[in-house]
């Protein structure tokens, strides 16, 4: 579990705070005289009450009164995407490393990472308002999967589910559970007045085969799903590292082209050109090599795009 989890920039900002329920709208209104910023201020009976009243953009602070029930729906709103319903990052994590932590010799997990496609140009084209009604549908389109568990909203437009299996089996499986979400995705979505057709790209990293480490499994399942995006429709990638390695090692090495620079690792050197005929040097082609103290010396064409452009 990181030290720190950061809160959805989406979600409401709250502030719970628990009153005697003998003078629950006293307090309320007394809270109401004495805070003078644009802030929203809810009595509410209950969390569950709670949970429905909270607003975006704005400060919220809810007055509940103290009950029995008040520990349990506090965890739900401390865990739940309050757009979808769905479990937010921190179910997410605490999810993922429970799974881990619980796996035995023989059983693996496969961690599913998914997204729509061009999900900002439709955003773009129909306004933030619709793209959130669009996540809605989707999040109800994935619950009906079967054979899933954890399923997570972890941004905008990202979801996670974790399966697990047997080790023979978790590919199958995983196949499997992909196949039933592609049918529950394939139908157009109807929001507001749109009828909207819609792509998804899914990426899976297997434990313990990728590690057992969460944060490489993540770090794993989204390369695999950046590379599925290259396909056409809904299209899903397992974690390769004969394919993925060199991805992996471009965005590993980008944040170090300024250190490199600094420490004079690039080194220029010269391939002569030579004429066939009279086998005379007629010129010479510049070629730059990373001088790395890690990997050793590595050729440009062995960087990832996004570390090409910069070299």
């Amino acid at each position: 579990m990181p030290p720190a989890i950061e809160r959805d920039a989406a979600a409401p900002e709250v502030q719970l705070i628990l009153v005697d329920s003998r003078n629950h709208t006293g307090s309320g209104e007394i809270l109401s005289a004495l805070i003078t910023t644009p802030i929203s201020i809810r009595c509410c009976q209950s969390l569950s009450e709670a949970e429905k009243s909270l607003q975006s953009n704005v400060q919220n602070i809810l007055l509940i009164p103290v009950d029995n029930t008040i520990s349990a729906t506090f965890t739900r709103l401390q865990t739940r995407d309050l757009l979808t319903g769905a479990g937010n990052r921190q179910y997410f994590y605490r999810g993922l490393q429970k799974e881990l932590a619980s796996l035995q010799t023989g059983e693996a997990l496969a961690l599913l990472m998914l997204d729509i496609d061009n999900f900002s140009a439709f955003n773009n084209q129909y306004g933030h308002d619709t793209g959130d009604q669009l996540v809605r549908l989707l999040c109800e389109r994935l619950e009906l999967c079967d054979n899933k568990s954890h399923l997570s909203r972890i941004g905008n437009d990202e979801f996670t589910l974790i399966i697990k299996a047997s080790t023979e089996q978790i590919r199958t499986a995983t196949r499997q559970v992909i196949e039933n979400l592609v049918e529950l995705l394939l139908p157009a979505y109807r929001v507001d007045e749109h009828e909207v057709h819609l792509h998804c790209s899914i990426g899976i990293s297997i434990a313990p085969e990728q590690g057992m480490e969460f944060e490489a499994l993540i770090r794993c399942a989204n390369t695999a799903r950046l590379r599925a995006k290259k396909l056409r429709g809904h299209s899903y990638a397992f974690y390769d590292p004969l394919r993925d390695l060199d991805d992996n090692k471009g965005i590993s090495l980008e944040p170090e082209l300024w250190y490199a620079l600094q420490r004079q690792q690039f080194r220029l050197f010269y391939q002569p050109r030579i004429c066939l005929k009279t086998h005379r040097i007629i010129g010479a082609e510049a070629l730059i090599r990373w001088d790395h103290p890690v990997h050793g010396m590595i050729l440009r064409m062995s960087l990832s795009p996004s570390v090409k452009s910069r070299v």
